[in-house]
């Protein structure tokens, strides 16, 4: 990796073409191209389910991030004037293509730092064993936030035991799921936790 790698916080990956993908994406990073490649997510079973029903993605990349072992891309959307974030370890068969990407795009990266910052923020707080319910469409984003060794089960919904840095910083990520992630309790101390996201 070059100059456009934005290093965070320095989790094994079942993707192995991540390392290939990265490459790619650095080469259209640095010759200013477009990138396609299909999307997908791991349900509780770690199997893909493709977004768009496997149909491709045609981004603008502005910067590679690395932050708490994961990789991410982050792009522009002219359709939407917005900066995104995609997973690289969840992208596949990434490809250049000869598009080149807008000068918006271009001028994006000199404020990659903010974004970066907010869109990365750490959790803080004491650690402790939390057990969070949930239902299938919302096993990516725990997989993404805590690794896809977390063990899960199926009791109608998700269940799962995640070590978490408990703070008002996670309590706003489990309420940015509109009252489907539910916080039942911390496994420390056998406590019963509030559930957030009922406020």
């Amino acid at each position: 990796l070059k100059r456009n790698m934005i290093c965070f916080n320095t989790r094994k990956h079942s993707n192995e073409m991540i390392y290939y993908s990265v490459d790619v994406l650095e080469k259209a990073i640095l010759s200013n191209q477009k990138v396609i490649f299909r999307y997908f997510d791991l349900n509780e079973n770690k199997e893909k389910v493709y977004r768009r029903d496997g149909h491709h993605y045609v981004v603008e990349p502005i910067a590679l991030v690395f932050n708490e072992d994961n990789y991410y891309l982050m792009v522009y959307s002219a359709k939407h004037d917005s900066v995104g974030t995609y997973r690289i370890d969840r992208m596949e068969a990434v490809e250049l293509i000869e598009d080149k990407i807008s000068e918006k795009a271009v001028a994006l990266r000199c404020t990659m730092d903010d974004h970066t910052e907010q869109t990365f923020k750490m959790f803080g707080g004491p650690t402790e064993d939390v057990i969070l319910r949930f239902p299938p469409r919302l096993v990516g984003p725990v997989y993404d936030k805590f690794g896809e060794d977390t063990p899960m089960m199926r009791s109608g919904e998700i269940i799962a035991t995640v070590k978490v840095q408990v703070s008002p910083t996670f309590h706003g990520w489990v309420c940015q799921f509109g009252g489907e992630m539910k916080v039942l309790k911390a496994e420390t101390d056998h406590q019963e936790l509030p559930d957030f996201t009922e406020e």
